[in-house]
């Protein structure tokens, strides 16, 4: 008898683990075809802009007219330090819709806030040009989607002789001319098109250790999503996160970052804002998160994080270099 039930116990088993796994499967909002995702993301972004007033990136003293009347909750901040925070973040809205290599320093290096290439940075600028393999196919990061940008690229560093380099210097000259490459020469002149005023979160507020990432800041109720999204406390369609001198997809380590910052004053004023900016790729939206820090000795707002929720729903073009 005991036989009998273990052989019967053994055939049952697989048909048992099959249907727990199809129960899973079935409830789990991260399985589905490709399809489905791609409808599912969509619905989404859809979704996103419904019912929201944006604002069209004109004329920089326009946009700032709009943008200054917005609440910054949290402690109190000085007016100086209001009005800083208002340039920085149209530095970073600017960057990505004025096309120039003067527009993405200003939002980068926060005016001219010294800085040097990463080992990362320095990395993809050598890869970039033949400097340096990584011992299998690959492409560069940051490429814009395109066959044809591609296809040059590899023929290219086939066919080209790479260039010298005698030092930092010649590599972060190099490294404008890589982004003005992957960019496309305008360098994402009008990306951006568009802000969502009222669905703008900005928060400010002050650490005394270093924080947790951007990306687990509850700007909302930690959510369930579907598809491409991660499950998280913003909406997103698979988010990308980068941080000032990071070892990952971080191209320059620009001073004083925010370790610096509180080790020399014990705390640091932050300010994390959540921003849904209407981009040009098929009239779509894309949630950006940001996190400035506060430098009292150059009295400016200096970005620390940026967060890109929106790369894997609607086959991005463009990633934005940071």
């Amino acid at each position: 008898m005991r036989t009998k039930l273990k052989y019967v116990f053994l055939f049952l088993l697989p048909l048992l683990v099959l249907g727990v796994m199809f129960v899973h499967r079935a409830r789990n909002p991260h399985f589905g075809t490709a399809e489905q995702f791609r409808r599912w993301a969509a619905e989404d972004i859809a979704s996103w802009g419904q019912g929201k007033k944006f604002v069209a990136l004109g004329a920089r003293e326009d946009t700032k007219k709009s943008l200054s009347s917005r609440e910054i909750k949290g402690p109190p901040l000085t007016s100086q330090m209001r009005n800083a925070y208002w340039d920085a973040l149209l530095d970073f809205f600017y960057a990505y819709h004025d096309g120039s290599v003067e527009s993405w320093k200003r939002f980068r290096f926060s005016g001219d806030q010294p800085g040097e290439l990463t080992s990362y940075g320095s990395f993809q600028v050598k890869f970039y040009y033949g400097l340096a393999t990584l011992g299998k196919p690959a492409i560069p990061d940051y490429a814009p989607h395109y066959r044809r940008f591609l296809a040059d690229w590899e023929m290219r560093v086939k066919t080209n002789a790479p260039p010298t380099i005698d030092g930092e210097k010649d590599l972060e000259r190099l490294f404008f001319e890589y982004l003005r490459d992957v960019g496309c020469t305008n360098l994402y002149a009008g990306y951006f098109e568009a802000v969502c005023l009222d669905g703008m979160i900005v928060n400010h507020d002050v650490y005394t250790t270093p924080p947790d990432p951007l990306y687990e800041y509850p700007f909302f109720p930690h959510r369930t999503q579907r598809g491409f999204a991660r499950d998280m406390t913003f909406p997103n369609e698979g988010y990308w996160p980068h941080m000032n001198g990071g070892p990952n997809w971080s191209f320059f380590n620009v001073h004083p970052n925010l370790n610096e910052l509180l080790s020399k004053n014990g705390s640091v004023d932050c300010i994390n804002a959540f921003v849904l900016v209407k981009i040009n790729e098929k009239g779509t939206l894309s949630p950006f998160l940001l996190r400035h820090v506060w430098d009292p000795g150059g009295q400016r707002w200096m970005v620390h994080e940026f967060v890109d929720g929106n790369l894997l729903g609607n086959d991005r073009v463009w990633r934005l270099p940071f």
